[in-house]
C-alpha cells in the first residue's frame, strides 16, 4: 500500500534514466502513493471528529459533546441537541470535503 505498491517498472525506468533517489521519490513514488495517502486522510478526518466528540464526552467541561449532554440532561432541550448534532455533522462533512478537494487538486479526477 502506498509507496511500497509503486510499479517496479516505473522505478526501474527512473533508475535507468539515472534519477537520484530523491528524484525517484519526488517524481514517481509520492505521486503514485497519493491516492492511498488521501484514502487514509478521508478515513482519518472522519474518525478525528468522532474521537473529539468521544473525548469531550469522557471528561471535558466545554465543547459540543458537553452541550449535547446539557441539552439531554437537565434542560431536555431537543432543538439545542439537534442543532449541536447538525453542527457536528457539518464539521465532519466540511473536513471530509476539504480532503476530497485537496485530493482532486493534487491527484486529479479519478
Amino acid at each position: 500500500v502506498g509507496i511500497r505498491s509503486v510499479d517496479r517498472r516505473l522505478l526501474e525506468l527512473g533508475r535507468s534514466l539515472r534519477a537520484t533517489p530523491r528524484q525517484i521519490l519526488a517524481t514517481i513514488e509520492i505521486p503514485a502513493a497519493l491516492p492511498s495517502i488521501f484514502g487514509g486522510l478521508r478515513v482519518g478526518v472522519t474518525l478525528a471528529v468522532v474521537g473529539a466528540i468521544v473525548g469531550e464526552w469522557a471528561g471535558a467541561s466545554r465543547g459540543l459533546a458537553v452541550l449535547i449532554n446539557l441539552a439531554r440532561g437537565s434542560l431536555f432541550d431537543i432543538p439545542l441537541m439537534f442543532a449541536t448534532l447538525v453542527t457536528i455533522a457539518l464539521i465532519g462533512v466540511a473536513l471530509y470535503l476539504l480532503v476530497v478537494l485537496a485530493e482532486r487538486r493534487l491527484v486529479g479526477a479519478r
